[in-house]
């Protein structure tokens, strides 16, 4: 398993792009938000925004400290997905989401 570490998303409808590394592919990819986070997370591609996600949607943190989480299907490929096609976008000004892959 890789990171790229929290990814923060400075101004809600304003997508983030989880790396500009064209040459990372991966056959999984997880998000998960931080218990920081006051807002919701949306997941997607280029289009993605701060309304609606369109892959997944990462809730707000619970006070329990279950922290909310979104992965892609695994492949059977270890080539399949491109991990500079996704985006991400926030509800909540600064709030921040952690990605990994393998």
């Amino acid at each position: 398993m890789q990171t790229l570490g929290n990814i923060d998303i400075p101004t809600t409808g304003t997508r983030v792009r989880v790396t500009t590394d064209e040459s990372i592919w991966c056959e999984v990819v997880y998000f998960q938000a931080p218990v920081t986070n006051t807002g919701l997370i949306y997941i997607g591609n280029s289009s993605v925004s701060s309304t609606a996600g369109g892959f997944g949607t990462l809730n707000i943190p619970a006070a329990t400290g279950v922290l909310p989480e979104w992965r892609t299907p695994v492949t059977s490929q270890p080539r399949a997905m491109q991990l500079a096609g996704f985006y991400v976008d926030a509800s909540v000004n600064g709030d921040d989401v952690l990605v990994s892959y393998r």
